[in-house]
């Protein structure tokens, strides 16, 4: 079962108006839609021209081998334009395609006020994304694909989709209106520097709590954060003329990823005891060893207790760790 994320725009409109002329503007959208869709079925050959031809989004789902039981999910603008095309697309592709389809409204997504998208819009598409994508697939990982849709929509929004894709493994596609072609972002090997990134968790989080924060504040609260280091985290801002910060779309976006995919990492009373007693190179190569064995970033939680039915680990003997003997952590 696959479920098709989609952002969608306005062009099923565009191309009704467009074809009905100037009776357009008498008609009620719902009555515009369907003479459209009937006069341009009249002159298509078969189904797939005819999905080819009526609007962007109907294009690109065509070409994704749709079956019945699948799900689109439609993302709509804040305004009364976005709506009224999403369910008027909604309508068209249950009655074309047979599939699962719902419309979904993302607050602040809009292009009026450069601000409210950035702030607001983002911030919600990236919340209802990682609720329809990443929940939606972790429910049944072997049976569920997600495909995130960028074709229709303002382009404003492809990076943060495409962003949000590569993040958390998800295929995303395109298609120009009315072309053959299908381009294909697969997910891609590379990850984020979450060791640097890292550093700066706790004034993130403060920066979450407290909503806005001073620039020099912000900077601060990043344990051992030189000068020239700052513009490795300036992505995490969202910053306004009075030098005050907010968090950025990216920097919610990591947030999210750390309290989501977090694992904690339960460690025997020998292993606690050998993991605060150690320090500098020890220590690091410890975390890092933590990081890699969970294939996230871990947290590392001392409980101080043996715990069973988990997946555990015995770290051997090892010269360069500067350990003795063997010592066992356990991952939730």
């Amino acid at each position: 079962m696959q479920r098709i994320v989609c952002t969608t725009g306005t062009s099923i409109f565009t191309n009704a108006r467009q074809r009905i002329g100037q009776d357009a503007g008498t008609l009620s959208r719902s009555t515009l839609i369907r003479r459209y869709s009937e006069s341009l079925k009249s002159e298509c050959q078969n189904q797939k021209d005819f999905l080819a031809r009526f609007c962007a989004e109907t294009n690109s789902l065509s070409r994704l081998g749709l079956e019945p039981g699948d799900d689109v999910v439609l993302l709509h603008t804040e305004t009364d334009d976005g709506r009224e095309c999403a369910e008027a697309l909604r309508d068209v592709i249950k009655e074309e395609f047979r599939v699962n389809t719902k419309i979904l409204p993302v607050e602040g997504l809009q292009v009026a006020d450069a601000d409210r998208f950035r702030k607001i819009g983002i911030h919600h598409l990236f919340r209802i994304l990682r609720e329809e994508c990443v929940d939606w697939w972790q429910e049944d990982q072997e049976h569920r694909k997600v495909i995130l849709n960028a074709t229709g929509g303002f382009k404003a929004v492809v990076p943060y989709l495409t962003l949000f894709g590569v993040l958390h493994r998800i295929d995303v596609v395109y298609i120009f209106e009315r072309s053959d072609a299908l381009i294909r972002l697969p997910p891609l090997p590379i990850h984020f520097d979450y060791e640097r990134l890292g550093q700066a968790r706790s004034a993130l989080q403060l920066l979450k709590r407290e909503g806005v924060l001073k620039k020099e504040q912000f900077f601060q609260a990043i344990p051992g954060l030189s000068y020239h280091e700052r513009p490795w985290f300036e992505s995490l801002l969202e910053e306004d003329h009075a030098g005050d910060v907010t968090p950025s779309a990216f920097g919610m976006l990591i947030l999210d990823t750390w309290e989501k995919d977090t694992k904690q990492i339960r460690l025997s009373p020998e292993a606690n005891e050998f993991y605060q007693k150690s320090s500098g190179e020890t220590r690091k190569r410890l975390d890092h060893f933590f990081r890699i064995r969970s294939g996230e970033t871990a947290a590392v939680t001392v409980f101080g207790v043996r715990i069973w039915m988990c997946t555990s680990y015995r770290i051997r003997p090892s010269e360069s760790l500067g350990l003795s003997e063997e010592i066992m952590c356990t991952y939730v």
